[in-house]
């Protein structure tokens, strides 16, 4: 089995930020041409913190269902791994909430949603791969 420990929140993370933060309308019409060539119709929006360690945050304001988000997670993290540089990440959910559903109305209740963070990891012995 293999052992992996974060990357701190040091040089090496926040230099994978500026890099997608430099890179962030490319890496969104990336995202947007792989979701149209997979028949995925939906928007999705990526926040770049500034501190923790998470390298990005994306999420959608709809709820898909939880396969066609899975496949959506797959799309986004492959192509912010690839722009940034990493080799290696893992992805964490957050929860999250809405006030509004499409036709304006207050949501009741307001029911938390995954979203995903993408973060740097190396392995602690073992494969790199």
């Amino acid at each position: 089995m293999e052992n992996e420990k974060w990357i701190e929140n040091d040089d090496g993370v926040r230099a994978y930020r500026a890099r997608a933060r430099n890179l962030l309308p490319q890496i969104t019409q990336e995202v947007k041409q792989a979701l149209d060539e997979a028949s995925i119709e939906m928007d999705v929006f990526m926040v770049i913190p500034t501190t923790g360690d998470a390298v990005v945050t994306f999420g959608t304001a709809i709820d898909p269902p939880d396969e066609v988000w899975t496949r959506v997670s797959d799309i986004v993290c492959s192509i912010i791994r690839k722009a940034v540089g990493l080799d290696r990440a893992k992805c964490r959910e957050l929860a999250c909430a809405t006030t509004a559903d499409h036709s304006g109305q207050l949501t009741s209740p307001a029911r938390p949603m995954p979203i995903p963070t993408l973060m740097p990891s190396i392995a602690a012995g073992g494969d790199s791969r």
